[in-house]
């Protein structure tokens, strides 16, 4: 059953020339995701927490459009975070199940951080279940297009 309920998988792995200290300040600002990641409609942060240090609780909406075509709703919820090294999170609405993503220095490459985001997520709509292999494509292609929106965006605002 639990296969069946989420049967996704993903790793995506990004290298971004910035110090995890300020990829952090990127990732964290939700609501700008939009502005840099495209395939994100909409961000809207709809609840904070109340220590920066520490933005366990935190929620967001959000809107993704799919590159084959459909929009998933959902809502991550960070269940922990180690500034800036590690974030974890529920996600709950057209996708649910858990993320997570942990930022270290690239010890290949000085001045780069390398970005592992890990997801374990299923769908109740039939249309992502059906799709399948293309839901990881997909999948693959809007990750990738958000690595390529926030080297720009480190190149931006410096």
């Amino acid at each position: 059953m639990f296969q069946q309920d989420r049967p996704f998988r993903f790793t995506s792995v990004w290298t971004v020339p910035a110090p995890p200290e300020r990829v952090w300040e990127i990732l964290s600002d939700a609501d700008s995701w939009p502005s840099w990641w495209p395939g994100v409609s909409t961000a809207r942060t709809v609840r904070t927490a109340g220590d920066q240090d520490d933005p366990t609780g935190t929620r967001v909406v959000l809107t993704v459009r799919s590159p084959l075509g459909y929009r998933l709703r959902f809502r991550i919820e960070l269940t922990g975070a180690e500034r800036p090294r590690r974030a974890s999170m529920s996600v709950s609405g057209d996708l649910h199940g858990t993320g997570r993503w942990e930022a270290r220095p690239d010890p290949a490459r000085q001045g780069r951080t390398r970005i592992v985001l890990l997801w374990h997520v299923g769908s109740r709509r039939r249309l992502v279940r059906a799709t399948g292999r293309l839901a990881r494509g997909a999948h693959r292609l809007v990750m990738t297009a958000g690595e390529r929106g926030l080297r720009r965006r480190l190149r931006t605002r410096g």
